[in-house]
């Protein structure tokens, strides 16, 4: 090192480099600059290590809290797997009573927090469920132009005259022992069954999210009390396989709700059919009125239809008796369209607020 010094200062001493600055020349000032750069450097950065280090020690303290005390015999494993028992029931009781006072619930707003609230995801998947039902239960709905075509979401739009036409070939293909030009009361089944086509494929979706939502849940669950091999080897080996049994016994259930309406006699004690299918008639006998009094008055709008003293209202009485469909095939079909969206009504609504399928869902996914 002394031998290198001696000939780096000769070197230096001779030409260009002996006008330079001393301080600037030579390993030795090279050594003493560095030193003051890596000093600053390690102030700069030190409390920013002290930091990762105690996040790092903090992990693995969890991790060892987690661990528990050691489980070297059989009676210690079996007590460390009643512990984790009695803190997972506990957390299950929990979110299923929508009490999320543990620190385990976290922040609502974050989405582990609150897919932790089971509670509350189940409620609201219930209710995404109920509003599919209304507004894609149904595979065919009436409208006055197709122009709305595209905020229907997947339900065929069509209109009246365009259903009619499809109930009359359906009639044709379906004669009993009903009387010439009217309709087979069993072509209101066959209607219905295709109206509410769409039901099953909705029921197994929410049953699916459902089951979708227990696994995340049942998975965070045993994460936070016990440690990653416990809680990977427990969710594998005990919950995977129950879940899957679950989902099994759940569309079994469904497959059991849907069949009275998919395969039964079409039959309902419900008050509201009654009152669905003179609405029904109501509203269109409405709309027909309506049309026919604006093109007796020729006018654009009722608003604007004032009553002159000579006007002869005889006229209007006739043209509203003779609004009568002459073709009783088209009357037949009419009255059959009737029926359906009447019964499709209060057979939708009672299907998708049915508790025994939510009580269902709630002892799989909540209570087993």
């Amino acid at each position: 090192m002394a031998d290198r010094d001696a000939k780096e200062e000769e070197f230096f001493s001779r030409g260009i480099w002996e006008d330079l600055p001393r301080s600037l020349l030579g390993v030795d000032k090279l050594r003493n600059r560095l030193s003051k750069v890596l000093l600053r450097q390690i102030a700069a950065e030190l409390p920013s290590l002290i930091d990762e280090i105690e996040i790092k020690s903090n992990a693995c303290r969890s991790r060892l809290d987690k661990l528990g005390e050691p489980r070297a015999t059989l009676d210690e494993q079996r007590l460390y797997l009643l512990y984790i028992s009695q803190s997972f029931q506990s957390l299950i009781k929990a979110s299923v009573d929508g009490t999320y006072n543990d620190p385990f619930f976290e922040d609502a707003q974050s989405e582990p927090g609150y897919h932790k609230r089971i509670r509350a995801v189940v409620q609201n998947l219930n209710l995404d469920f109920a509003e599919r039902i209304a507004r894609r239960g149904h595979r065919r709905e009436i409208v006055d132009s197709l122009s709305k075509t595209a905020v229907l979401r997947g339900v065929t739009a069509t209109t009246r005259e365009e259903f009619m036409d499809h109930i009359q070939h359906l009639v044709r293909r379906t004669k009993g022992r009903e009387l010439p030009r009217t309709f087979n009361p069993m072509i209101v089944a066959d209607l219905f069954l295709e109206q509410s086509s769409p039901w099953e494929a909705l029921t197994r979706g929410h049953i699916e999210k459902v089951c979708k939502a227990a696994k995340e849940f049942l998975s965070l669950t045993t994460t936070y009390v016990a440690d990653a091999a416990t809680s990977k080897a427990l969710f594998q080996k005990i919950f995977q396989p129950a879940l899957n049994e679950l989902l099994g016994t759940l569309n079994v259930k469904s497959t059991e709700l849907l069949t009275p309406h998919q395969k039964s006699h079409l039959i309902t004690y419900n008050y509201y059919f009654t009152e669905a299918l003179q609405k029904v008639r109501s509203e269109r006998s409405m709309d027909e009125y309506t049309r026919i009094i604006k093109g007796f008055f020729r006018v654009s709008s009722l608003e604007s239809v004032y009553l002159d003293q000579h006007k002869d209202l005889r006229l209007l009485v006739t043209a509203l008796v003779k609004r009568t469909e002459p073709n009783m095939n088209r009357f037949a079909c009419s009255e059959a369209l009737d029926c359906i969206e009447a019964y499709y009504k209060v057979t939708y609504f009672s299907y998708a607020s049915c508790p025994y399928f939510y009580r269902t869902l709630a002892d799989a996914f909540l209570c087993t």
